[in-house]
Order: structure tokens, then sequence, then C-alpha cells
């Protein structure tokens, strides 16, 4: 099979303004713009607000340069150490003809996106796509970016400029355009208003929140619809030989503190090899993690039956009517086996193997397929769609330096949201609550490093694949096991507040 990476160099014109946008929004405001007829505003603008930088645009993909590659990148003062090389929402459903349709919004295939701007703003032509590409408001808004030259779309009822977080996002588009649509596939008639936030605050640098509300605007019900995002996450060069990426779910995970797991429908992907010319985490070229979680969807319209194929048993698989479905499915596939047409892009939606693996129902998976070049999906449904119906789907992007802090990002992205986003107070701009030890696995070994808040020694202890005690030793700060043999060995650490406990490969 063609690799396709190579293919993506695709040129945009584009116009490299932002703003902002606010959760609690009641009013959308405009000036009425006079714009050229013949300006392409096909916009893609950099969300910049923390530590985890990546571009927007206005027609449905994210994390993708303008010239058609990697386009997100962290830390901020690292614009060459990329995980991400493209993603947007995926929407499936039956029509009332009977046809299986899946929009993307981001095609791993060709990094291309079926959506078109929208205005963003009332309007006799809302849904006038050839109106919304001349206008150059209709455009990525960043709030602070792009305010000082375009009205803030979003207002309260006393007329303020609404806004939520450090840098709020706001964005609308459309798949309505029959020819920007995939050579397989049709419009749904899907109308989408994309929102972001961002803070700078030390606790929450590391996290993007992604909120969408997707809309109805045909005249006919959508049947079985599943809603979800798609990640082509890109830990620095994975093409050919270079791919080299895994991925990890956890549906739940219960943390040193808690006394019942957290319900985080969080998927991360990672390498264990270093990245040629990068700082990495280490200063040595190791990656970074990143991770999405799942944090909202639409409410089930009949009664859906989940079946919990991996991991601890967490929440109901029965939903009823009217409550909210959650993460139903959440499917990994690589560059070799991506799905080429709508029937089997919805077949995975659905929570179905590919043909090629088997074909069965198997909604939460883990990743089979070893080290490469890695996408994954992760998906609600299936519900019904009436005509000028919304339906809410978030979820946010969260960074951290091994496979354990992780976990702790995404239980802040998921507390924070569950929280309407009210509690960004001054307790969280420390990192008093983040974990004590980082656990970053390497090629060779396992480094452990304890942060600044660590109150007491940790205590390491390490075991090969019998059980047998290899090393132990305390630390205050850092710590680096490399042993002289290759097998599978297991670590724990442990002290007054924490304890945690892996696995890890040495191959040498």
């Amino acid at each position: 099979m063609v690799n396709l990476k190579k293919l993506r160099n695709m040129v945009y014109s584009v116009c490299s303004v932002s703003i902002m946008f606010s959760f609690n929004v009641v009013l959308l405001a405009r000036t009425n713009t006079i714009y050229a007829p013949h300006t392409n505003v096909m916009d893609i603008n950099l969300l910049d607000g923390n530590e985890f930088n990546m571009y927007i645009s206005n027609y449905g993909k994210f994390g993708q340069s303008p010239e058609g590659g990697a386009g997100a990148w962290w830390p901020s003062n690292r614009s060459s150490e990329t995980y991400i090389f493209g993603a947007g929402p995926w929407i499936g459903a039956i029509t009332k003809d009977g046809d299986t349709v899946v929009t993307l919004f981001y095609n791993p295939n060709s990094g291309q996106s079926e959506g078109v701007p929208a205005h963003i703003a009332d309007s006799d032509d809302l849904y006038n796509y050839s109106a919304a590409l001349r206008d150059p408001y209709d455009r990525v808004h960043i709030y602070g970016k792009t305010t000082d030259q375009y009205e803030w779309p979003l207002k309260t009822s006393s007329g303020e400029d609404s806004v939520v977080s450090d840098m709020d996002s706001y964005e609308a588009f459309m798949d309505i355009a029959p020819e920007y649509q995939d050579s397989t596939s049709k419009p749904l008639g899907l109308y989408v208003v994309e929102q972001t936030y961002q803070w700078a605050v030390p606790y929450l640098d590391n996290i993007l929140f992604n909120i969408y509300e997707i809309e109805n605007i045909s005249s006919d019900t959508l049947f079985d619809v599943y809603a979800g995002i798609t990640y082509d996450f890109d830990v620095g060069n994975e093409s050919a030989q270079n791919a080299n990426d895994l991925v990890r779910f956890y549906r739940s995970y219960t943390f040193a503190d808690d006394t019942a797991p957290t319900l985080l429908n969080l998927a991360y992907q990672y390498q264990t090899e270093p990245e040629p010319g990068w700082v990495g985490v280490d200063g040595n070229g190791l990656p970074g993690v990143i991770g999405s979680v799942f944090l909202d969807s639409p409410l089930a319209t009949d009664t859906v039956i989940v079946w919990d194929t991996i991991g601890t048993h967490v929440g109901p698989d029965t939903i009823y009517p009217g409550e909210p479905l959650g993460m139903t499915a959440f499917k990994i596939f690589t560059v070799q086996i991506d799905p080429w047409t709508d029937p089997e892009r919805y077949s995975l939606m659905a929570g179905y193997d590919p043909p090629s693996a088997g074909g069965a129902y198997n909604p939460y998976m883990d990743d089979w397929y070893g080290p490469g070049d890695k996408r994954f999906i992760q998906v609600s449904g299936p519900f019904t769609m009436a005509p000028g119906q919304k339906i809410r789907l978030v979820s946010a992007i969260v960074m951290a330096e091994d496979t354990l802090n992780i976990l702790y990002e995404a239980k802040k992205a998921y507390i924070l949201y569950e929280n309407n986003f009210s509690d960004v107070s001054e307790k969280n701009h420390n990192r008093a609550d983040c974990p004590e030890l980082r656990v970053i696995l390497t090629t060779n070994g396992v480094l452990f490093t304890a942060n600044s808040n660590t109150a007491k020694p940790i205590m390491v202890s390490i075991y090969d694949a019998c059980g047998r005690l290899v090393k132990e030793a305390k630390i205050k700060r850092k710590y680096y096991f490399k042993p002289e043999k290759s097998g599978v060995y297991f670590y724990m650490v442990r002290n007054t507040a924490i304890k945690e406990h892996g696995q890890f490969i040495v191959i040498h």
C-alpha cells in the first residue's frame, strides 16, 4: 500500500488571524461586513494559549499545519517536536434511503476534510457555504489574536465579549458541499460549531478542550447515528521504518488517593525510543505522551447495550433513552488498514473490528498491532437525529511526560469539565496535586523522577519475571535503572503518599 503521508503536501490559501469564544453563550453578534467576491477563506490559525500548541481550521480538521504537515507540538518552545499529523470529527449515519454515509472532517487516508467554512452569525443565508467561503469573518476566531480586526462572535446578555478560558477559539463548518466529498461518499447535511479552551496556569497548561455542537440541517431524519473524533497522532516521525508508536486505553483508573475508579475514557499514544534531533522529556530525545479524554456525548434516543470488552467494568452496559451514551467504542487502526469506504468506516464506529481482524464486535480494544503508524477513534452512538436537532461532543487533548502522569492530566480535564469549567482557582495554580513521581519508559530501562513537591523519599523496587528482587533504591529526585540482561521487569514505587506499579521490557 502506498504511504499516503508522502502525498499530503497540500497548499492552502491561508489568512492567519484568530479569536476566541465562550461556554456560557447568550448571543451571537457581528458587524456587517463587505467582502471581496473572490476571497477564499479556508483558514488555519494557531492555538498557543499554553504549553500545547496546535493549528486549527475553519473546515473541520485540526492538528495539521497550513502546509499539510504535522501541526501540534509540546512544549511550546519546541515547534519541531510534533505529536499530531491531523484529526477531526467523524459522523456516521443511515439515511432515509438506507444508505450508509460517514462525513469525515479529517480523512487520514488523504489528509483532507469534507468540511467547508460556514457562516457563524444569524443570517438569511446561514447555510450558504459559497458565501461563507468569500466572507473573511467566517474564519477561525481566537480571542485576543483576531479581536483587533474582527468582532468576537459571542456576547453576554449585557453585550460584553463572552469568554471562558485564557484562550478561547470559535469556528463553524458544514459538510454540504458535494465538491469537497470523498469520491465514495455524499453530504449528510451537518452544521458544526466548534469551540476550544486553553488555560495558561501551570496546573492546566498541558490541556486543550475541544467542544462540538453538531446540528442536522437536512430535511431528513438521520438514523443510527455515531459521532466521534478520529486522531492521527504521530509522535515524531512515523513514516516507513520510523513508525514505532504504541497506543494504550484506560476506560477507568483507580488513583492512589481514591477509593473507587474514575471513569476516564482516556486513550494515549507514546513510544519508547528517542526521536533524532529532539530534546524530549529526558534531554536525550525521548518524546512525551499525548492523549485524548472523551468527556461528553449525545443522549440515547433508544435503549443501547454496550458490551464491555476490556478493562475494569465501569458504568452501565445498558443505556436508556434520555441518558448520556458516553463513549461506546474505542478503535485503533494503522496506516495499512485504514478504512477506505463509508460502510467500512461506519462498521468501525459501531465497534466492529476490521474484516482483516475477523470483523467481531469488540468496542474497546487493546493495541495488538505492535509499534507502528497508529490512528484511533473515540465514538458515541447509536442515536437518532431529527431535522434541526443538535448534539454535543466534548473531548480534551492532554500532554504529559510519561504514561503515569498522563492519567493525572486526564483526571484534571475530567474534573474541570464536570465542574463546568468553574474550578480554575488559585489552589490549582501549582503542581502540589500532581503525582509525586514520573515513570519514563526507555528502550533500555526506566527513569524514575520525583517532583519538587515530594515530601518523603520514594522507595523503588525492581523485580525480574520470576519475582526475584533485582534492585531496590530510595530516591529523592532521580533514579535510572538499566538492567544488564534483556527480559521482562516489574517495578513498585511507594512512600506514605503513593503506591504505583508497572512493567517494562528491555531488549539489548
